[in-house]
């Protein structure tokens, strides 16, 4: 009987720490603009939620910054090995970015005329190991909950219009375009995981949604709209609460906030053009309103707690690094990407890669994973960051992920189109290692 009692819980740890910049440390430069941290939006946090059964560990650490790297990575995973050498865990570390753009640059490979501050890192690397120290330190029995919701807050940004550039010349191009597009499906799903003490009081809650979060763009330290969900969660149930944002397949998704362009123009041929075929842009100039709005509505649907379902512990790991073929004929040009597969609970799985994953990807492990009446969470920016991972289809179609943002990810050329098989493959090897 307590045996059976026992296999209820999880042993829950959980903790966040600051990790917001001193004032002149510089910010990723975003659409070519130089920023600082000279002011504050709103503070960077780092959160860490540890996830114990048996003697398996499952260390989740939720950072407001736009990526990780795996340098950083490899640095604070040798420090845990040594840290929990004497507990006997088999431990397993994933370090997830909001993707915040309003954030520090911390990794030297990724090409931004931003570059790392040496004595950010340090600040960045103890906090990161400490904040992981005091979720450890208050471990305690915690049953576990899952909520799933459908926000209908984001809109496909990859939309296939007419190149005004072309027109000018007489030709008639069709170009993609960071657009919004409500004929493409996306991945609407939040998932929510809520962990209770035994008084059944929340101690940590675990969020996953995909939206870019570029909704603060000014220059100024933000964490944009996932630390200002975290601010709403924990006005609502108390300040102890540590909430872990894990951020989607959001490659190319954004929030649905729009614009109609033929009321802002210079010239009459632009002015004709946008009113004819490129009515509807995406807002670049969020107001703070407007970014609380959404942060609200998104944090009130985690609070539904739609359809709760108690879930039971069971903790696997398996990861695998896989090579991505680049375009070109040469065998040997690729760039390798790490895929996690973590087992939470028998209905609960999470796949977790270091890109900006495009949202198809997680529609079909979502599908997929149903087959077995699993759930499932997907993570993108996660332990390193290779770049855009496109499927088939936007590979052949182009477009700014595709063509224009590889130099920045320090690749020679840009993926293979035989990415999309390559990677799904792999994910289903790690699948059947778990469920048959």
């Amino acid at each position: 009987m307590t045996n059976d009692f026992e296999k209820q819980f999880y042993e829950i740890g959980a903790a966040t720490l600051s990790i917001t910049p001193e004032a002149g440390v510089s910010l990723y430069s975003l659409d070519g603009i130089v920023r600082t941290s000279s002011k504050i939006h709103s503070g960077l946090n780092v959160s860490a939620i540890t996830i114990g059964c048996s003697k398996d560990l499952l260390i989740i650490v939720s950072l407001d910054l736009i990526w990780v790297d795996k340098i950083f990575t490899e640095k604070v995973k040798k420090w845990l090995k040594q840290y929990i050498e004497d507990y006997d865990y088999r431990a397993h570390l994933v370090l997830a970015a909001t993707h915040s753009h309003s954030t520090p640059q911390i990794s030297k490979k990724i090409c931004n005329s931003t570059k790392p501050d040496e004595h950010y890192l340090f600040f960045l690397y103890s906090q990161v190991c400490q904040v992981i120290k005091n979720a450890l330190s208050n471990k305690e029995k915690c049953y576990a909950e899952l909520s799933v919701t459908n926000p209908k807050l984001t809109v496909n940004r990859r939309k296939k219009i007419l190149s005004l550039d072309m027109l000018k010349r007489g030709i008639f191009k069709f170009i993609i375009a960071n657009r919004p597009n409500y004929k493409s499906k996306i991945d609407d799903k939040l998932y929510t995981i809520w962990f209770y003490d035994l008084k059944s009081k929340e101690k940590a809650v675990l969020l996953n949604y995909a939206c870019h979060p570029t909704l603060f763009r000014k220059n100024a330290v933000s964490a944009d709209f996932p630390g200002a969900v975290s601010r709403n969660i924990k006005h609502q149930i108390s300040e102890d609460v540590v909430v872990c944002f894990l951020q989607g397949f959001a490659g190319n998704v954004k929030a649905d906030l729009t614009k109609y362009s033929c009321f802002h123009y210079s010239g009459f041929l632009p002015y004709i053009y946008s009113c004819l075929f490129d009515r509807l842009q995406f807002n670049k100039r969020i107001s703070t309103k407007k970014l609380e709005d959404f942060s609200v509505n998104l944090a009130k649907s985690a609070m539904l707690r739609c359809e709760s379902k108690k879930i039971y512990p069971k903790l696997l790991f398996y990861s695998k690094s896989i090579k991505l073929p680049l375009q070109g004929d040469i065998s040997t040009k690729s760039e390798n990407i790490d895929i996690f597969y973590i087992s939470i609970a028998n209905e609960l799985k999470m796949v977790a890669l270091g890109g900006e994953i495009f949202s198809e990807y997680s529609l079909w492990l979502r599908s997929f994973l149903m087959r077995y009446k699993v759930y499932s969470l997907t993570v993108g920016y996660c332990n390193s960051m290779v770049g855009y991972i496109p499927t088939h289809k936007a590979m052949l179609e182009g477009g700014y992920e595709v063509e224009r943002t590889f130099e920045d990810f320090s690749h020679s050329s840009p993926f293979s189109d035989r990415i999309e098989g390559f990677i799904k493959h792999e994910i289903k090897k790690l699948i059947k290692m778990d469920l048959g």
